[in-house]
C-alpha cells in the first residue's frame, strides 16, 4: 500500500504551525482521502484551545509500495476546524506551550514526538502539569489517538545512522564544504542525490558548520555540503550522521501524552502569504 503525507495546518493569535503524520492507505490517489483528512481534522481541533483552529490540510503521495519515491501528487483544500465544546469554556494555554505525544510501534524500540500546540488553559496547571480529567482533554486526546491508530497514520523513521568521523575540512571555491572521512562514506547504495546530514562536534561545537545540512558523495569517503557555509579559523575533529532521504513508514501502536507541557516555537498563521521578496544584489 502507498505511503502518504497527512499535514494539517494552524492559526491563531496570528500565530500557526503544522503537524505531520504519514499514512498507509489502499487509496491510490491523495484527493480520496479528503474525508479521511476532514475527520482527522475535527478530532485534533476538539482539544485546541480557542482562538486556536486546523484551517488547511494537506495530503500527498510520498512512497510507493516498494519503498521508492511516488510522482508528486497532493490534495490541498482550506477549511476551518474548531473545537466542537463551546468555546468560551476553552481558551487556550497562553505562550507557545504544546502537548508533547510519544508515538510507540511494535516493529521497533524507536519513538517520534510531535508536539501538540495550544492545549486548553484549564487543562495545564502548577507549573506545566496536564491534567487529563478538566477540558474533556482525556476523551478528546484519546479520540485522536484512536483515530490515527485505527485508520493506519504513523511517521517516517529517521534511523540512527553511524557516525562518519571528518579527517579533513575543505572550503570550495562555490563557497560549499568538503568532509573527507577516516573511513568510506557509510550510505545507502545511492551516491546521485543529496542526503540530510548533521554535523557536530568541529571546534569542540563551537563551529558555524555544525548542524543541518544536505550532503552529496563525491568520492568513496568524501561528501560535499549543498549550502554555502563560511569559515576562516581552523576547523579541527568532529562527525557527520548521514541519513536516508527516504524515511520508510512505521505505524502507530501506541501513542503517550506526556503529563508536563513543552515548548515548541510557533510561526506565522499557516497559509500565509511570504510578503516581499528581498532585494537582490547583483553584481
Amino acid at each position: 500500500m502507498p505511503i502518504y503525507r497527512a499535514l494539517l495546518g494552524f492559526a491563531g493569535n496570528n500565530q500557526g504551525w503544522t503537524e505531520i503524520h504519514q499514512l498507509r492507505s489502499t487509496e491510490t490517489r491523495p484527493r480520496l482521502l479528503k474525508s479521511l483528512m476532514q475527520s482527522m481534522a475535527q478530532k485534533r481541533a476538539d482539544f485546541l484551545g480557542t482562538p486556536y483552529a486546523v484551517n488547511a490540510f494537506r495530503v500527498s503521495a510520498y512512497l510507493n509500495d516498494d519503498g521508492t519515491r511516488a510522482p508528486r501528487a497532493s490534495f490541498f483544500i482550506r477549511q476551518t476546524f474548531t473545537t466542537s465544546t463551546p468555546p468560551s469554556s476553552k481558551p487556550a494555554e497562553p505562550g507557545d506551550v504544546a502537548l508533547i505525544a510519544r508515538g510507540t510501534t511494535t516493529d521497533k524500540g524507536n519513538q517520534n514526538t510531535t508536539f501538540w500546540g495550544a492545549p486548553p488553559d484549564a487543562a495545564v496547571d502548577r507549573g506545566g502539569n496536564v491534567i487529563l480529567g478538566n477540558a474533556n482533554l482525556q476523551t478528546d486526546t484519546d479520540n485522536y489517538i484512536g483515530f490515527l491508530i485505527a485508520n493506519g497514520f504513523g511517521w517516517g523513521e529517521s534511523g540512527a545512522p553511524a557516525d562518519n568521523e571528518i579527517k579533513t575540512i575543505t572550503q570550495n571555491i562555490d563557497g560549499t564544504v568538503t568532509f573527507q572521512f577516516k573511513a568510506n562514506v557509510l550510505l545507502p547504495a545511492q551516491h546521485t542525490i543529496y542526503y540530510p546530514a548533521r554535523v557536530r562536534g568541529i571546534n569542540k561545537g563551537h563551529s558555524p558548520l555544525c548542524g543541518a545540512c544536505n550532503v552529496t558523495v563525491i568520492d568513496a569517503d568524501k561528501v560535499r555540503t549543498q549550502e554555502v557555509i563560511a569559515f576562516s579559523t581552523s576547523q579541527v575533529g568532529g562527525f557527520v550522521k548521514i541519513y536516508p532521504q527516504l524515511r520508510q513508514f512505521l505505524p502507530y501502536f501506541a501513542i503517550d501524552v506526556e503529563l508536563i507541557v513543552g515548548n515548541h516555537k510557533r510561526g506565522r498563521p499557516f497559509g500565509s502569504t511570504r510578503g516581499r521578496a528581498p532585494a537582490r544584489v547583483r553584481g
